[in-house]
């Protein structure tokens, strides 16, 4: 034998095992077990401790039995043995050593791989948060990809946009496409020019009875496009940063063609600001405790004498308040339906006077190329209290259920109403999540009548905001009523004492501002441009403003695109019709309870660009088309 270690040929994996400070022949060790270790081709080195890389420890007292469980483990590839316990160490590998008397140590000539990684358990919000985070990164590369004028300056605008999304999951990263690092900057926007005709309007050192330039400005943006009008050759309206209060929407029509409204551009990056929202301003706004007690902040006040008869919106400091309502929470960062919150009985409408459902269907409309699967029949329905709804009253969906749509009420028991049963509902709005998650549908309540256990709400109107009428609904959500007022940022208006009642998110006892941070949202649309075919409304320019501030349009009539699956409405902070020419850039859309540009009738040549649309109620833009101009019946077989 060699001095400190013998060589034996074994047959166990056809290796060559080395025996460290052996004594005897192959089959005798001081260890006792050394040879047996052999016989599992393990090579071992006596007198030494693998330090580290422990997997576990050993069952096994003997270094055969280590070498054993070692070798049939995924992953061990050295182990040792300390001899005073004895005890087995399994470990990675036989980086580290050092010289120990009471330890035997070896290795595994072929190891078995460590086992695959354990699955990590299935988690389905990671999945959707993961799944979503990456979509939004395929989007603006999408986008990039279609759209040559996009520069990594938009980029970073739509990434900003989607990154302040509050459903968005944690941790997630929107990527900058690599496409766009080396874009080059794409010119944008419309400067400002000076205009051959301008006025200025300065909302807060201007005067109506000015002469409307730039050192003596109007105050109000209406006396300044009354001006330009005058002219009869177009122009502009210069606006000085800071906010206008719309007491009404601004009408315009062809006679303002040629018109441009935008910030004067020494006033930028601050903007001028169109608002349909009152201030609550001055001392004639007397604010009396409600309810200061127990931590509630809740006061009132009067506004018979304003000319407020309406309460649709509240915003303080720019942000939200909302309509007290149940279940709870801020519209802006928690979705309301819950799948608990469902009514017992949803009431079909009442009124049966309606004409029979009728297709419509006609040659050029047989065979759609575009769609996939039964659409490929193409068809609208009128007729039935289902298909009535629509303005005008044709549907692709209405067919299904007609006559059974749940426009007629809903019966809610108490106990899905904790502070039922409501002294008077009426007035308050209940929005239903359809029974297949399409869409919402919303309804004014009538009256409500409670009887024993349940109260059962008629509707007044409502149900025109979903294309996929139904006889019944998913989850639903109340608001308008005054028991559900207990919340902080919630409030009540009763139409008939004209009393507004709000919960001030602010320590108990400190009444709401009066120096005009409160504002009541008043006004659907800030500006309304309408021409037609024949006279349309020519280069009308919106630039470098700001629009905040419009009230919700839900009940107003919804048109039901043909093919679409949700119907629409004709409002929005800007809406025109019938124009050509059209530019609305370089603006910014904020805190609207609608959408922000709508699009209607004729258009030609509208160019929306470069604006930024945030925290809005509706669609961004909206274009639809018009066709109660002419017979719609008038070649469609059936009908």
């Amino acid at each position: 034998p060699m001095h400190g270690l013998t060589h034996c040929r074994m047959g166990q994996r056809g290796s060559t095992v080395l025996l460290g400070v052996v004594v005897g022949a192959c089959g005798r060790s001081d260890v006792g077990t050394s040879s047996a270790a052999a016989g599992q081709g393990c090579a071992l080195v006596n007198g030494t401790d693998f330090t580290g890389n422990d997997i576990a420890l050993g069952k096994s007292t003997t270094v055969a039995g280590c070498c054993s469980e070692c070798a049939a483990m995924p992953g061990c590839a050295a182990f040792t043995v300390w001899l005073g316990g004895p005890q087995c160490y399994l470990k990675h590998n036989a980086s580290g050593r050092s010289a120990s008397v009471n330890h035997t140590s070896g290795t595994v000539p072929d190891p078995l791989p460590p086992p695959p990684p354990s699955p990590t358990p299935f988690n389905p919000t990671a999945l959707k948060n993961e799944t979503d985070c990456r979509m939004r990164s395929l989007l603006v590369a999408y986008a990039a990809g279609i759209n040559s004028n996009i520069d990594q300056r938009m980029a970073v605008e739509m990434i900003d946009a989607l990154a302040g999304d509050p459903m968005m999951g944690q941790g997630c990263r929107i990527e900058t496409p690599t496409a766009l690092l080396n874009r080059a900057p794409v010119a944008t926007g419309v400067p400002h020019r000076t205009h051959a005709v301008q006025f200025f309007a300065d909302a807060v050192h201007g005067d109506d009875n000015a002469a409307g330039t730039q050192a003596a400005p109007f105050q109000t943006v209406s006396r300044a496009v009354e001006a330009v009008r005058t002219g009869g050759q177009g122009g502009a309206v210069v606006l000085r940063a800071g906010v206008f209060h719309l007491n009404e929407t601004l009408m315009l029509t062809a006679a303002d063609s040629g018109l441009t409204i935008e910030t004067f551009s020494d006033d930028l990056p601050a903007v001028g600001w169109l608002s349909g929202a009152t201030p609550l301003a001055g001392s004639s706004y007397h604010w009396i405790a409600v309810n200061t007690s127990s931590g509630a902040n809740i006061w009132s006040v009067d506004l018979s004498s304003t000319g407020i008869t309406e309460v649709p919106a509240l915003r303080l400091n720019g942000r939200r308040l909302w309509r007290a309502r149940y279940p709870n929470g801020d519209p802006e960062t928690t979705f309301p339906f819950t799948a608990e919150l469902k009514a017992s009985q949803w009431l079909p409408s009442p009124d049966d006077n309606f004409p029979p459902v009728v297709k419509i269907s006609g040659p050029s409309w047989t065979n759609r190329h575009d769609t996939i699967g039964s659409d490929t029949a193409y068809s609208m329905w009128t007729g039935g209290s289902s298909c009535a709804k629509y303005t005008p009253p044709i549907s692709r969906f209405c067919q299904s259920n007609a006559g059974q749509d749940a426009g007629g009420g809903a019966v809610i028991p108490d106990t899905v109403l904790p502070h039922a049963p409501y002294k008077n509902p009426a007035g308050a709005d209940i929005t239903a999540m359809h029974g297949g998650l399409w869409c919402t549908f919303a309804y004014r309540v009538a009256e409500g009548v409670h009887t024993g256990n349940a109260t059962r709400f008629t509707f007044s109107k409502g149900g025109q905001q979903c294309n996929r009428p139904e006889g019944s609904h998913g989850a639903f959500l109340i608001e308008g009523v005054l028991e559900e007022l207990d919340q902080a940022g919630e409030f009540f208006f009763d139409p008939v004492t004209k009393v507004l009642t709000l919960w001030h998110n602010a320590t108990s006892g400190t009444a709401p501002p009066t120096d005009g941070t409160l504002e009541v949202v008043r006004l659907t649309t800030l500006i309304n441009a309408t021409g037609s075919q024949v006279t349309p409304i020519r280069g009308l320019t919106l630039n470098q403003l700001g629009l905040r501030d419009t009230a919700p349009a839900t009940f107003l009539p919804h048109v039901a695109p043909t093919g679409g699956d949700w119907a629409v409405n004709r409002a929005a902070a800007v809406t025109v019709a019938g124009a050509e020419g059209l530019t609305v850039s370089n603006s910014t859309f904020w805190r609207l309870d609608n959408a922000g540009v709508f699009l209607g009738s004729y258009q030609r040549g509208a160019v929306i660009a470069d604006n930024e649309f945030g925290w809005l109620g509706e669609s961004a833009v909206v274009s639809v088309g018009d066709t109660t101009g002419g017979n719609i019946f008038a070649n469609f077989s059936g009908f």
